[in-house]
């Protein structure tokens, strides 16, 4: 897969396969993205505390979960590209995906 995880302009991805890889997962482009400081912030200071100690636990918790998703997506992307080479699998018209 080839984005970058601090670049939130779009499309996140181009790739035909990372694209497929994402759909077959339900998991959508953004979610690969990192969640800054302030979005935390802004999401959750209304409903806890959030000082400097949650905000790392929470930075921690996005950043874990963010990895484990691009690592379920590579394993994917892999097999989408095997069942490129076996000719079961052909890139479509979709070359981006916009999902925000």
């Amino acid at each position: 897969m080839n984005f970058d995880p601090n670049d939130f302009t779009d499309p996140i991805l181009t790739s035909p396969r990372s694209v497929d890889a994402c759909l077959r997962q339900g998991i959508k482009p953004n979610d690969l993205l990192i969640v800054r400081k302030e979005r935390i912030k802004e999401a959750y200071s209304k409903e806890i505390r959030i000082d400097e100690k949650n905000l790392k636990i929470f930075e921690v918790h996005f950043e874990n979960r963010r990895k484990k998703k691009v690592e379920m997506l590579l394993e994917v992307r892999e097999e989408i590209m095997e069942e490129e080479r076996l000719g079961l699998w052909k890139p479509g018209t979709l070359a981006s995906v916009r999902n925000r």
